[in-house]
């Protein structure tokens, strides 16, 4: 399986303009590196490159919505949690318990796929309205 980290940065390399190269120059990041993470190059030791905490900073700087490019459709809810604990901050403060309600079960049972749809459909949906409103 893909680490989702590796897929969100595909999406988000496909949706900008000039690709990996741009992004790694935006963040200033070697290309290559990125390149290799897309491409699932591996390292000497045998392992599948992924991001690092301070490549994912970088790009969490310069593009706070990149993990919103983050496909939760095949994977299992346990992946996704840290992922959506970071949107859940950027969630309204009136909306933020019912969130943290959802992410607590989530959480505690964290292969149930009915809240996981439910947190991530309430998730779009609000970013669907910020976006319209802006």
């Amino acid at each position: 399986m893909t680490d989702p980290n590796t897929k969100a940065l595909k999406r988000l390399c496909a949706s900008t303009p000039g690709g990996y190269k741009a992004v790694a120059a935006s963040i200033d990041a070697h290309p290559m590196t990125l390149y290799q993470v897309i491409m699932g190059i591996k390292h000497t030791s045998g392992r599948v490159r992924s991001l690092g905490p301070e490549i994912r900073d970088r790009l969490t700087k310069k593009y706070p919505d990149w993990l919103r490019h983050l496909d939760t459709s095949d994977m299992p809810a346990s992946l996704v949690v840290e992922h959506l604990a970071k949107i859940l901050m950027k969630v309204p403060d009136s909306k933020r318990p019912e969130m943290e309600r959802l992410l607590a079960n989530l959480a505690r049972a964290p292969d149930s796929s009915i809240l996981l749809r439910t947190l991530v459909k309430q998730l779009k949906a609000y970013e669907h309205l910020k976006s319209s409103i802006q």
